[in-house]
């Protein structure tokens, strides 16, 4: 723990309430600095929460913003008009200004203070290049990172990178940047293995039916969530848990839950038997480091880019196209579940303390503050 009192003003595109796994990151790692340093987040108004609040000791500005692309599955708020000037006068004298994801305005308003003010900027990017299907946002992605993103990267005296492939990406693209590894906590002592009594009740407060496997799925709406190859999956042996968006959902063996909020999750993960995670262009999803503190069995769709960000002896990785198998390969075999839990646990207590997250940014922090210390 530094013996200074820092002041960091963090740049999101979106906190909770909305919801999300950068969200989740976001929130935990602001109100635990805020424990020992001056903590202000700058971000979008969603869910009528609009202006200034304090939430366990963060100062919250939530701007009021148009969503030009959110209805395809691309969350982009654009900040406009009030409390954009008083919010940026309470970010004014911060120490440290930390911007998540490249290609946001909330990053370019951060890059711009960090030009004119000389305030060190530490950027972290979560995704990098998402493998979209859509020509129209490929294109459109592409000529963000044509041009935003030089700009906001090269404000930046650190740049945080959640995956190898991101890393890998932005060392390519901006060479003279200084681009470093980082990861996300999980709270262990929320997200925990609840035992048999515990978990039984919750099923049954989920409405599931007794006796039968339960495979849950936790995706908002996005083509980069692969939600279809999940839900193609035949349930003639299990009921599916779909939650983390509003979806119209029919057919037999499916419960859907839709938006839970956060501080229900743990319950969610509680009441499932696997879950079955599709998506591509993650940084690594929150959703799988949660359900593995749960000791909740994980099949995971390979990603090159995670790297050794996959605990391979704690999970079930399959290829493209094979999640249905795996999820069949695990729901039959109860010896490999109950390994892959005990497993899943022990590496998130292990690898993902908030602590010691919290204690790397610090350190990032007053490196980037004091070069003499780097």
């Amino acid at each position: 723990m530094p013996d200074r009192r820092l002041r960091i003003a963090f740049f999101c595109h979106n906190y909770p309430p909305h919801i999300g796994g950068l969200e989740v990151v976001v929130q935990e790692l602001a109100r635990r600095l805020a424990r020992q340093h001056q903590v202000v987040v700058v971000t979008s108004a969603s869910h009528g929460s609009v202006g200034r609040s304090i939430e366990e000791d963060v100062v919250v500005w939530r701007l009021p913003v148009v969503r030009p692309i959110d209805r395809f599955g691309v969350p982009y708020p654009v900040p406009i008009g009030r409390h954009l000037q008083s919010a940026i006068a309470d970010a004014h004298n911060a120490d440290i200004l930390h911007a998540h994801g490249c290609l946001y305005p909330t990053s370019i308003l951060a890059s711009y203070l960090s030009r004119t003010r000389g305030t060190p900027l530490v950027l972290t990017e979560h995704v990098g290049v998402v493998p979209y299907r859509s020509r129209v946002l490929k294109s459109v992605q592409k000529a963000a990172w044509s041009t935003i993103a030089p700009f906001v990267v090269k404000s930046a005296r650190v740049v945080q990178a959640l995956n190898v492939r991101v890393q890998t990406m932005l060392e390519e693209r901006f060479p003279g940047a200084h681009v470093v590894r980082t990861s996300n906590g999980v709270d262990e002592t929320v997200f925990r293995p609840l035992d048999h009594e515990a978990r039984q009740a919750l099923r049954s407060s989920f409405a599931l039916p007794p006796g039968v496997p339960a495979v849950l799925m936790v995706a908002r709406e996005s083509e980069k969530k692969n939600v279809p190859a999940i839900l193609s999956i035949s349930r003639s042996t299990f009921v599916l848990i779909a939650c983390g968006a509003n979806r119209n959902l029919s057919g037999p063996n499916i419960v859907n839950l839709g938006v839970v909020s956060h501080k229900r999750m743990p319950e969610v993960y509680a009441s499932a038997d696997v879950l079955v995670h599709a998506a591509e262009g993650e940084g690594f999803p929150v959703a799988v480091q949660e359900a593995m503190a749960c000791g909740l069995p994980v099949v995971l769709r390979k990603d090159s880019g995670y790297g050794t960000a996959v605990p391979r002896h704690a999970l079930y990785e399959c290829d493209p196209g094979q999640e249905e198998a795996a999820v069949r390969t695990l729901l039959g075999n109860a010896m490999r579940r109950n390994e892959l839990a005990a497993a899943a646990r022990r590496y998130a207590e292990t690898h993902w303390s908030w602590d010691a997250v919290v204690s790397a940014h610090e350190d990032v922090y007053l490196r980037i503050m004091e070069p003499s210390r780097g």
